[in-house]
């Protein structure tokens, strides 16, 4: 074991997540960060397509990472037009896996029933801008991928923890909408916390 090593070792040793790296997590898992298993360790993997977005997301976690992001250039599926995307991952470490145990129980992603315990106005900012829409003053966000029973939990912590109740729309595909008349409390939430590049309206 080379000396080069033994620094990474310690560097990764030292590393603890910040309050608003946690609250930052939070809100991404909801949306579209994901979280790997490396052994007995995890690691943050994030991909977008906005790349002022991803930088941010970047300077936030920059300490937890090794490289710098990363173009990758695929074709689009319906049309075969190029599509940018940009992606980092942070180094293996013990304080990612918690996230990994609460989100991922049994390797695939769900809604914890305890999330409200975690959740902050911050972190309800970055799952709206991984996840969220605007339009004719109703706020949405994309739960697709979560059962009905975790979109009723999804609607019960929204309202008890921040007194916005959504609503459930969609049959095959679900996703939760701000009633027109819960949209200022709901902006007030998130607007001091979206991120300077701003990829949704607010």
């Amino acid at each position: 074991m080379n000396k080069n090593w033994k620094d990474l070792n310690a560097y990764k040793a030292s590393l603890k997540l910040s309050e608003i790296q946690k609250e930052i997590i939070i809100g991404s898992v909801l949306g579209d960060l994901s979280i790997r298993q490396i052994g007995k360790y995890s690691r943050l993997a994030l991909v977008r397509e906005h790349k002022e977005y991803l930088f941010h997301l970047y300077d936030i976690f920059k300490d937890f990472t090794r490289t710098p992001p990363k173009e990758r250039v695929q074709k689009r599926l319906k049309t075969s037009e190029p599509k940018s995307t940009w992606y980092f991952s942070t180094i293996s470490r013990r304080a990612p896996r918690l996230y990994r145990e609460l989100f991922y129980p049994h390797g695939k992603k769900i809604f914890p029933v305890d999330v409200g315990d975690h959740l902050s106005a911050r972190s309800l900012a970055y799952w709206y801008m991984d996840d969220g829409t605007y339009n004719k003053g109703y706020y949405s966000l994309s739960t697709a991928n979560f059962t009905l029973e975790e979109h009723n939990l999804l609607v019960d912590c929204l309202d008890a923890c921040f007194a916005c109740k959504p609503t459930i729309q969609g049959t095959a595909y679900k996703n939760l909408y701000i009633p027109v008349k819960y949209g200022p409390r709901f902006k007030s939430l998130i607007e001091p916390n979206v991120a300077p590049p701003a990829v949704r309206d607010v």
